[in-house]
């Protein structure tokens, strides 16, 4: 499976952790479920791609990757962009 491929089967998502907001790209399932949670659940690390981190105490972005490996254990939460009903546009995003 090619690059092309892996894009076409990718969501944009906001992850919070404790400390940082993220938005990036997750891989999805054939089902649509978000790849890493459903397809790789022994796994200590999922994969965000495209990824803006945010500081939550202040909304200030610190990074930008092309692909971050964030610890399964520090996510408190994931949502698929598409689903949220509102989300606030931080400076420098």
């Amino acid at each position: 499976m090619g690059t092309m491929a892996d894009k076409e089967n990718r969501e944009k998502v906001m992850v919070l952790t404790s400390n940082y907001r993220i938005l990036g790209t997750m891989r999805l399932g054939p089902d649509g479920s978000i790849w890493d949670f459903k397809h790789r659940p022994n796994e200590d690390f999922v994969t965000i791609f495209e990824a803006q981190v945010f500081r939550l105490s202040d909304g200030k972005r610190v990074y930008d990757a092309v692909q971050i490996e964030l610890s399964r254990r520090a996510i408190e939460a994931v949502f698929q962009q598409k689903h949220l009903a509102f989300m606030r546009k931080e400076e420098g995003q």
